[in-house]
């Protein structure tokens, strides 16, 4: 399943979505990803290679269909804190930040 990334009008944050549509919103993050379609492991290659785009203050948000927990050491060993949150819908969210981003979450 192929991905559409854009850039939001008005906004500096670039949205990547795969299957679920969302208008773009100001919610702080600069990047975001709905993931909730893909099977494993394939949230979790998309959630790393759209790291590799993030700036330093720029924050990423990821819609996952379960807790990435296998990818949560790697993010620790690249440098980035990350945030966990269960969605009541039954999937995961995931907010990651550069570690010394003075908005990264602790």
């Amino acid at each position: 399943m192929q991905g559409t990334i854009r850039r939001c009008p008005g906004a500096n944050l670039i949205q990547i979505k795969a299957a679920h549509s969302r208008e773009c919103n100001r919610s702080g993050m600069d990047i975001q990803l709905d993931l909730r379609d893909l099977p494993p492991p394939e949230p979790m290659v998309r959630i790393l290679d759209a790291l590799e785009l993030l700036q330093p203050g720029q924050g990423l948000e990821a819609m996952t269909p379960y807790r990435p927990l296998p990818l949560l050491p790697m993010l620790e060993k690249l440098g980035y804190a990350w945030q966990l949150e269960d969605t009541a819908s039954g999937h995961a969210r995931l907010l990651i930040r550069h570690r010394d981003d003075d908005r990264a979450p602790r």
